[in-house]
C-alpha cells in the first residue's frame, strides 16, 4: 500500500497530463495493488454479507479519470483512489461497503448508501 499512498501523494502534486503520462507505470502498478485489495475485500464481505455474488475487482474500483466538463476545478485526475463492494457492483445502486484510499491520508471506511440529486 505503500506504493499506492507515495502514487497518490505524488499525483496530488502535479495533477497534469504531462506528469500522469510520464509515470503512467506507476500508476498501473498503484491500480494493480488496490485491485488487488479489492478481490481481497470482495472475498472477505462475501464471508460474512451473503447478499455478495460473485465480482471481479472492475465491478468494484473506480477509474481515476475526472469528469471536467461540468465541473470548476479541471484538474484532470482523481487523487484517491475507491473500492465500493455490494451485491451489483458500483453501479447497482445498492447499499454497500465503501474503501477510500487518499494520498494525503483521508482514508475512510464506510457503510451505506450514496445517492446523487439526478434529474431526470
Amino acid at each position: 500500500m505503500k506504493q499506492v499512498l507515495r502514487f497518490l501523494h505524488a499525483l496530488s502534486s502535479h495533477n497534469d497530463n504531462v506528469w500522469f503520462d510520464a509515470h503512467k507505470a506507476d500508476y498501473l502498478k498503484a491500480k494493480g495493488k488496490v485491485d488487488d485489495l479489492a478481490v481481497r475485500l470482495i472475498a472477505g464481505i462475501r464471508s460474512f454479507d451473503d447478499t455478495i455474488g460473485p465480482l471481479s475487482s472492475a465491478d468494484c474500483t473506480y477509474r481515476i479519470y475526472r469528469d471536467v466538463r461540468f465541473s470548476k476545478d479541471k484538474s484532470p485526475y482523481k487523487t484517491h483512489m475507491g473500492i465500493f463492494v455490494n451485491r451489483g457492483g458500483k453501479k447497482s445502486g445498492y447499499s454497500g461497503y465503501y474503501f477510500h484510499i487518499d494520498g494525503n491520508g483521508d482514508h475512510l471506511l464506510a457503510v451505506g448508501n450514496y445517492l446523487r440529486n439526478r434529474r431526470y
